[in-house]
Parts: structure tokens; C-alpha cells; sequence
């Protein structure tokens, strides 16, 4: 058995040797722990090869992004960029901080577009090249346990990934988290832990995090997340890069490292995997939240439907569409924002309610706990009076034309609610139990007018135009206008 070691660089310029002053480290460490291990535990260590204890494996991105950035510094600096008088240089340091810009480019740089555009094509490159080296582990069914070393904002696509793997119960990765140790350097993950769903080190064998104090980019992580040990190295010197870099070749990183894979082999953690055991990876590991929410135009969300400031939303729409089977309560409460609304002449509202002719009736009767049918009837004729009401008092007020109120009865099934006002939609799923949920919270998700054919805005906007200019759906009940 062995333990497979993958090891992700971080932010700069990086070559495909990046890795090599640990893998030598680890080894010749490795080397020395295999003697000790053999003079006082015997056959089972002395013929141990330690080279035959690990494999390691890179994982490298420093590729994606790098032509943008070059191009963006020309952009943006084009007198800086490919200097070569040595005068000039100089003048440049002192009058525009050359070195210093380069530098912001590519380090900088690196972070906001992990965070940006390029983090879905790395997140697809590094499982690209996790998957490639895995699979015929894998397929050879050999016993093995894993190491995953991050360097930087290495650390932070590693636990991006990981987190989403678990997140998602992926059920390769969780048939794995048993026989990985995860080792972090020079790692800003606790900034990053405002950003991003943390992972749970608990799940996994051992999180150790090595940083320096002088290191500007390395973060202890022990105060956030109790279970991860913090090493703090000791190196002297006063250059921050140098000090970034540090962790590729100390002894105490190759120390803590080996140390472990001589752990996890004599504790027995590497097992046999089946050939199917990294499986499909969700789609949502590889996009940011925030890029697929806003493709479907989610805006917020409310934890309790009574929590929503109907106060401040109603009076300043202008097309205001509401879609529910009755909504009594609700009307009740927020009649005065409706008349506000309605004083303004170019103000449209549409509401679509249950019809008492629906052969969905004695369905919602059910659900609501057995309420009568006249009941239900009359509810939705005290809704429609509330909106008539609400109609007169902003002709009263206003004394000229008011908004527009049309209101619709539908003969299908209202399967869920919506309060449309302008750009925003406010959608309350409708429980199957209604009558078991009344009293608890509602959650309410709120969608945006994301301008797009395929967002949630525009799909039911098209639902509801649909239903209530279909005869054999909704029949207009009322219409301000006539």
C-alpha cells in the first residue's frame, strides 16, 4: 500500500516542477523514519522502500488566466510593461512602484479571478487532473489512503472543492474522506471563510496548517475551525515572497508530512476502492453560487413571509401581480399600501384568486383542514371586497383617476403564491400539509428580472399571462377600467 499525495501550488508564477523541493523533503525524511521504524519494529520495516510509501501527484492552474492578466497590465500599464532601458527602470521604481504593479498583477490578480471568471475553468482543470491520476488507482484496486497538500490560494481551490464533494454527498469522495489527511501552507483560507461554505475538518483524519508570522498571506485557522492544528515556522528573513514560499522547503513541513504517511500506514488506512468510486461531480462544485443566481435572477430570501416590509414595497410599484388562492390575512394587513399604490394613476395591480366555480375547491378544502366549501367561498369574495375597498378609498383620496385593479379567478389549481411588484418577484412555496404548517414560518424566495428568457422572473410572469388570458384557466371578475 501507499499513500497518493496530491499537491496544488498557489498564487504567482509557477512551473510544473513547483512541487519538488517538498517531494524531496518528504522523502528523505521518509528515508530516516523507514530506519528507525526498522531497528525497533523489525521485518515488517526493514524491508520497507520508503519511496514505495507515497506517490506524489501535481495539480496545476497557474495556466488559466495568465494570458488575461498579461494583457490587462499592458492595458492598464502599457509604458510599464516589457521595459528594458535600466534608467528607466529605476525612474519607474521610484515614481510608479514597477515591481510592485507586476507583482499586484499576478498575485492579485490570481485572487480576483479565482473569484471571478476563471474559477469554474480551474475548478474543472484541478478535478480534470485529480480525476486522471485517481482512476487507475482506482482500477487497480490496490489499497491506498490520500494526502492533499495547499499551498496558498491552493489551499482555498482544494477547499473549495472538497466542501462542495461533501457538500453534496458525492458518493466517490465520501467513500474517501475516511483515509485523507489534508496539510495547508501560507494559507488564507480563514479570510476566505467569509466568502465560502466551510468544510469540516473533523471529517477528516488530520488538518494541519502550517504559517509563518511574517507571512502576509498565511492565516492560523484554529480559532475558526478548533479542530486543525496550527505549526508555526521559524525562518529568517524579512522579504515577505521569500517568506510566502518558505513552507516548499522546510524541515518541519517535510517532517509533519512524511511523519503522516507513516502514519497512515501503520494505522492501516489505505483500503481498496471500487473502479466507480469518484463519481459524477454535481455541477454545482464547479460554478460559484452567486454567477447561477444570478442567471436565475435570485435576489434574497426570507426565512418568514411575515417578515417581508410590504409597507415600503407596495406604495412605490407600479405593476404590482398577485397570484394566491385567497390571501384574507394578508389583504387585511397591508389594504392601506394598496390604496397608496392605487392613488397613483399609472399604477397597475392584477390579482389572480382561486374561482369559487374551481373543481379544485373541495381539493383546498381538504387541505385546509377540512374547512367547508361556503367557507372557502366566502373568504375569497372577502379578499375580493378588501381589494374593491381598497380601489373607492384611492378614488376617495386621490379625487381623480385611480390605478388600474383587474381581478381574476382561476379555474385551475393554484399551486403556489406570488406577489409580483415591478422588477421583483416574491414566491411562497405552498406546503402539502397546510393545515399542520399555518402557524409556522413561511420561507419566501425572491427572484429579480434578470432580463433573460430561461430566469424564474420571466418563466412565471409568462405562466401568469398565460393563465389569466385563457378562458379555460381565469375569467376576469373585475376591471377597473370598464
Amino acid at each position: 500500500m501507499s499513500a497518493l499525495c496530491f499537491v496544488i501550488h498557489g498564487i504567482g508564477t509557477q512551473d510544473q516542477g513547483f512541487s519538488e523541493p517538498l517531494q524531496k523533503g518528504v522523502h528523505r525524511k521518509l528515508v530516516e523514519l523507514v530506519g528507525e521504524k526498522a531497528k525497533v519494529v523489525g521485518q515488517k520495516w526493514a524491508s520497507m522502500n520508503a519511496t514505495e510509501l507515497v506517490d506524489f501527484e501535481t495539480l496545476y492552474w497557474a495556466d488559466i488566466g495568465s494570458d488575461e492578466q498579461n494583457n490587462l497590465y499592458r492595458k492598464i500599464y502599457p509604458e510599464l510593461f516589457g521595459t528594458k532601458n535600466e534608467l528607466k527602470k529605476i525612474l519607474q521604481l521610484a515614481t510608479q512602484l514597477r515591481p510592485v504593479r507586476s507583482l499586484s498583477i499576478k498575485l492579485i490578480g490570481d485572487v480576483f479571478g479565482y473569484l471571478g471568471k476563471f474559477q469554474e475553468r480551474i475548478k474543472r482543470e484541478v478535478i480534470r487532473q485529480l480525476a486522471t491520476k485517481l482512476g487507475p488507482r482506482l482500477e487497480s484496486g490496490k489499497p491506498f489512503s490520500i494526502i492533499l497538500v495547499g499551498h496558498s490560494l491552493g489551499s482555498v481551490i482544494l477547499h473549495d472543492l472538497i466542501s462542495g464533494l461533501v457538500q453534496h454527498r458525492d458518493t466517490g469522495f465520501d467513500s474517501l474522506v475516511g483515509r485523507i489527511s489534508v496539510f495547508t501552507m501560507g494559507s488564507p483560507l480563514s479570510l476566505f471563510s467569509l466568502v465560502a461554505q466551510s468544510a469540516n475538518p473533523e471529517q477528516f483524519v488530520k488538518w494541519v496548517n502550517f504559517l509563518h508570522p511574517r507571512d502576509p498571506i498565511a492565516f492560523p485557522m484554529k480559532s475558526i475551525f478548533p479542530t486543525v492544528e496550527d505549526v508555526s515556522l521559524c525562518r529568517r528573513s524579512w522579504n515577505p515572497s521569500k517568506l510566502h514560499s518558505v513552507y516548499w522547503h522546510h524541515h518541519t513541513v517535510h517532517d509533519r508530512i512524511a511523519q503522516e504517511i507513516v502514519d497512515h500506514y501503520d494505522k492501516g488506512l489505505a483500503t481498496a476502492s471500487s473502479p466507480v468510486a469518484f463519481g459524477n461531480i454535481p455541477q454545482e462544485i464547479y460554478q460559484p453560487f452567486h454567477r447561477v443566481a444570478a442567471q436565475a435572477g435570485f435576489s434574497n430570501y426570507f426565512a418568514d413571509f411575515q417578515k417581508i416590509p410590504f409597507g415600503d414595497i407596495i406604495p412605490k410599484a407600479k405593476q404590482i401581480d398577485i397570484c394566491n388562492v385567497y390571501g384574507r390575512h394578508w389583504i387585511q394587513e397591508n389594504a392601506v399600501y394598496f390604496v397608496q399604490a392605487l392613488c397613483n394613476p399609472e399604477t397597475v395591480v392584477r390579482v389572480c384568486m382561486l374561482s369559487p366555480d374551481s373543481a379544485s375547491l373541495a381539493g383546498f378544502c381538504y387541505q385546509f383542514n377540512g374547512m367547508s366549501q361556503e367557507e372557502l367561498k366566502k373568504r375569497i369574495e372577502d379578499v375580493n371586497g378588501e381589494f374593491l375597498k381598497a380601489l373607492n378609498e384611492a378614488g376617495r383620496r386621490s379625487k381623480q383617476t385611480t390605478g388600474r385593479l383587474q381581478i381574476y379567478r382561476s379555474l385551475n389549481i393554484v399551486n403556489h403564491a406570488f406577489y409580483r411588484f415591478d422588477d421583483l418577484i416574491y414566491f411562497t412555496p405552498r406546503p402539502i400539509a397546510s393545515a399542520q404548517l399555518a402557524a409556522t414560518p413561511i420561507p419566501t424566495l425572491v427572484y429579480r428580472n434578470a432580463s433573460r428568457l430561461d430566469d424564474f422572473f420571466s418563466w412565471l410572469m409568462r405562466d401568469f399571462d398565460l393563465l389569466i388570458k385563457t378562458q379555460r384557466d381565469a375569467v376576469l371578475h373585475f376591471d377597473s377600467a370598464n
